[in-house]
C-alpha cells in the first residue's frame, strides 16, 4: 500500500510543476524552442498574477498566470501560425521601444502591458538575483 500525503501538500508542487511543463510546451509550440534545451527545474518561479481582460463583447481573458523565468541559450523558431515576429530588445531601449509601437498604433497585448508597468523593469534589472522577488504566497491582481 502507498500512503500519500494529504492533497493539500500535494497540490502546490503538482500545480507548479505541471505549469512548467505546460510553459515548456507553449514555448516549443509557440516559439519552437525544442523542449530539450530547457529543463523544467531551470524554469524559476516568481510569482502569479491574477489578469482579467475583455477582447469584445463576447470574448476576454480571465486567468492566473505563473511568471517563469528562464536563462540561457536557446534555437528559437517561431511558429508562423501563433507569432507573428520576434525581436530582441535590449533593457535600456525597453521603455523607447514599447513608446515607438505606441506611437505607431501597434497594440500590445493587455497582460504584457500590465507586467510592464508594474514588475518588468524590476526583474529585469535584477536578472541575476531573482530569489529576492519570489513571492510564492501572493496572487497580484492587476
Amino acid at each position: 500500500m502507498i500512503r500519500r500525503p494529504p492533497r493539500s501538500t500535494l497540490f502546490p508542487y503538482t500545480t507548479l510543476f505541471r505549469s512548467k511543463r505546460a510553459a515548456r510546451r507553449r514555448l516549443e509550440l509557440e516559439l519552437g524552442i525544442p523542449k530539450g534545451q530547457i529543463n523544467v527545474r531551470d524554469l524559476n518561479y516568481l510569482t502569479r498574477i491574477h489578469y482579467c481582460s475583455r477582447s469584445n463583447d463576447e470574448w476576454g481573458e480571465h486567468e492566473i498566470d505563473y511568471i517563469l523565468f528562464y536563462k540561457g541559450d536557446v534555437d528559437v523558431r517561431p511558429n508562423t501560425d501563433e507569432v507573428e515576429d520576434v525581436l530582441y530588445v535590449k533593457r535600456k531601449e525597453i521603455n523607447d521601444f514599447l513608446v515607438s509601437l505606441s506611437e505607431s498604433n501597434v497594440p500590445i497585448t493587455p497582460w504584457f502591458n500590465l507586467i510592464v508597468n508594474n514588475f518588468l523593469c524590476k526583474w529585469w534589472d535584477n536578472l541575476d538575483n531573482l530569489d529576492s522577488f519570489k513571492d510564492h504566497d501572493s496572487i497580484h491582481r492587476l
